[in-house]
């Protein structure tokens, strides 16, 4: 009788190392351990190279893109299709607007996207249109080129490069990565100046 009681409350608590064992399956399951965030991939890491390098990489050539076309645009225009002062400052004004128009405007593709293709979406756009814009003859296309395609894979590069700063950078780090990225811009501006005089250096010493 006594052995048949036993054998019931064994039954009921079932076998004691099997419940032992998901005691403590389900205390490794809940420990703080367990819900830490799992290892970031390599699209999702923030190593250094990630928060540092690549932004500022990426920096210095999309502001170095923007301010040598910005200083050389109107002799450019004049230059080669014959527009008057006021016609190049014009031209000049459209493609600023132009910039800003479309990075208004892309704002739910680079949502849709997400910075990486978006990024690889700029430096493509940019790259076809510059070669583009170095070659073409004729104004109309020239013009159609520096307001669309130009001013797309403007608008699909700082500024989606400082939203990935945004998310991927720590708090603690996303000032300090920001003033990289500011000093990038001017260094960038700064070789974009020199450059440009470079180049009318080399026109004047050819011309005499």
């Amino acid at each position: 009788m006594r052995g048949e009681r036993e054998r019931e409350k064994q039954r009921s608590i079932g076998d004691p190392h099997r419940a032992l064992s998901t005691s403590f399956l389900f205390f490794i399951s809940t420990s703080p351990a367990s819900r830490a965030s799992p290892t970031p991939s390599p699209s999702t890491r923030t190593g250094p190279d990630v928060l540092f390098l690549t932004p500022t990489t990426r920096q210095v050539l999309e502001s170095f893109n923007y301010f040598s076309l910005s200083i050389t645009l109107a002799d450019y225009l004049t230059a080669s299709f014959g527009a008057s002062d006021v016609e190049a400052g014009s031209l000049y004004g459209a493609w600023g607007a132009a910039l800003v128009g479309a990075g208004m405007a892309l704002g739910p593709l680079i949502d849709a996207a997400g910075v990486r293709r978006s990024l690889l979406l700029s430096a493509t756009v940019t790259a076809l249109s510059r070669a583009a814009l170095a070659i073409v003859t004729g104004r109309r296309a020239a013009i159609a080129i520096l307001l669309v395609p130009v001013s797309l894979g403007g608008a699909l590069g700082s500024p989606v490069l400082t939203i990935g700063v945004k998310r991927a950078a720590p708090e603690r780090a996303r000032g300090f990565v920001y003033s990289l990225l500011y000093a990038a811009m001017n260094a960038a501006a700064f070789f974009a100046v020199k450059e440009e005089e470079g180049m009318k250096e080399c026109a004047r010493a050819r011309d005499t």
